[in-house]
């Protein structure tokens, strides 16, 4: 069993209504695995919660996902789920570590990482320990902090798992898609192409 997480925080584009989405295409496609979120808002999540610890800017909240004993896969919350993503989970086995290669930076850089999904398999608290004692806050984000502060070789969503996993920009819709994150613009709720429901 593998818990299943994400983030929230307070005073951005994400409301809870996008956790519950979430939560509810997890249920839908992988139900044996639990289900939890991050947030300095626990009281409004119908479902289970940990609360945010530090008051970090935007994405940077991210950085306490590490504080969770894995295996734990992180998931983005502009992240949709299209079918079962059990075959997903199984390929990544015991991988210390999986990111998403960037879909974009990635073309030149096999090593560029994209943040949205991320799967450990033990325990990476150093990550949330190191940030927590030193937090600089990158112009690439948390992931650039991530290709430079990373101390085991990651394995790669794109190898383990080809065309499993796309962009709504980037990639061309496919048959085999499970996943499909939208990072930027549009958000899933902005449009009509793949089908997303949040209450």
């Amino acid at each position: 069993m593998i818990t299943i997480a994400t983030v929230l925080r307070s005073g951005g584009e994400y409301e809870p209504r996008h956790v519950v989405a979430l939560r509810d295409m997890c249920r839908r496609f992988v139900p044996m695995h639990p289900f939890i979120c991050l947030t300095d808002k626990p009281n409004a999540l119908p479902l289970e919660t940990i609360e945010l610890l530090h008051d970090w800017p935007g994405w940077w909240s991210k950085m306490e996902i590490f504080r969770l004993r894995g295996p734990v896969l992180y998931l983005d919350l502009d992240t949709v789920i299209v079918r079962d993503i059990s075959p997903v989970i199984e390929l990544a086995g015991d991988d210390e570590f999986v990111i998403l290669r960037d879909f974009y930076r990635g073309r030149m850089n096999k090593a560029a990482m994209q943040s949205s999904m991320m799967l450990w398999s033990g325990d990476m608290s150093r990550l949330y320990r190191a940030f927590r004692e030193d937090p600089r806050f990158y112009l690439g984000g948390d992931q650039e902090w991530l290709e430079q502060h990373l101390d085991i070789a990651p394995a790669y969503w794109q190898d383990i798992c080809p065309r499993s996993i796309s962009s709504f920009k980037a990639s061309p819709r496919s048959a085999s898609e499970r996943i499909i994150i939208f990072h930027g613009h549009p958000r899933p709720w902005e449009q009509d192409e793949v089908k997303y429901a949040a209450a």
